[in-house]
């Protein structure tokens, strides 16, 4: 079912639920980049955004380019700028799967 669609079906008390919860788990994307810009080095966009191994991921490209001079950090760029081209549609789609499982969760409450 479209979210849009279930959105409409909720009753004002299940509408005010969905939006309070849905405040609390959005991701924002305003805080993925500052993270990303900043702190990339030890993949804190990946663990805001729930994915610990692509931040542990980062901290091993990281550290290994200390020991081989600098050859691991090609990789750790290309992945950073990938996640530099793909922030934006990783969270649009995070959150629209947080409101669908949220929205299926109110509406078989129901029953």
């Amino acid at each position: 079912m479209d979210n849009l669609v279930a959105k409409q079906q909720l009753t004002a008390q299940e509408l005010q639920l969905f939006t309070s919860e849905m405040n609390s788990k959005t991701k924002n994307p305003t805080v993925a980049w500052i993270l990303w810009f900043f702190l990339s080095g030890v993949g804190g966009h990946q663990f805001y955004l729930g994915k610990p191994a692509h931040a542990i991921g980062y901290i091993a490209l990281n550290l290994l380019g200390y020991v081989t001079f600098f050859i691991t950090w090609v990789p750790w760029f290309i992945w950073w700028i990938l996640d530099a081209v793909t922030m934006n549609d990783k969270i649009k789609n995070m959150n629209n799967e947080t409101e669908r499982k949220l929205l299926d969760r109110i509406l078989s409450s129901r029953q």
